[in-house]
């Protein structure tokens, strides 16, 4: 219980000095390293950044990142997510500190719906059914990053009832 946070093991070793030495640097370095990403560099309690010396300050179309006093412009991205579930995608990308403009999705399952509605609110605009997609409309949302997973049940290896393209709910009926 009264063990220091970053201490290593006294085990002995057949390794020369200077070989131990460098291990143990080596592993306080990472334990140190590991220490201060998840305590400095992370946006929220949810997610941790591993991009080290990273603000990110959005403003408008564009969005100001710096790195080691380096500063950096990038646009911000307008992305579209097909087959959305919970809007992991979207965690993620705030996670690498790309903050996307707008986020569309394309979801149905009401409680995935929920779910998004209670993470992002109004930071999150809804397309409705995937079948209900056109050209013209995906046209004018002109995104940067489009994301799609299909469901794969009736064509996954891991499925014994497997129907493959011939099923008549998930893939088959949606693209064949």
């Amino acid at each position: 219980m009264g063990k220091p946070k970053f201490k290593l093991s006294q085990k002995k070793n057949s390794r020369s000095p200077a070989f131990q030495k460098r291990v143990e640097e080596r592993t306080l370095r990472r334990q140190v390293r590991n220490a201060s990403i998840k305590d400095d560099f992370s946006p929220s309690d949810r997610c941790v950044v591993a991009v080290p010396r990273l603000n990110v300050v959005p403003d408008g179309r564009y969005q100001q990142i710096s790195v080691d006093g380096q500063h950096f412009p990038i646009k911000r991205p307008v992305v579209v997510s097909i087959f959305d579930g919970i809007s992991a995608r979207l965690v993620a990308l705030t996670s690498l500190a790309i903050i996307p403009r707008t986020y569309f999705t394309s979801e149905i399952d009401e409680y995935a719906l929920r779910i998004q509605r209670f993470n992002f609110g109004a930071n999150i605009h809804v397309l409705g059914d995937v079948r209900g997609l056109e050209y013209q409309m995906l046209r004018n949302i002109a995104p940067d990053i489009l994301f799609g997973g299909s469901p794969c049940s009736d064509l996954s290896s891991v499925n014994p009832l497997r129907k493959g393209i011939e099923g008549k709910v998930g893939t088959g009926p949606l693209f064949f």
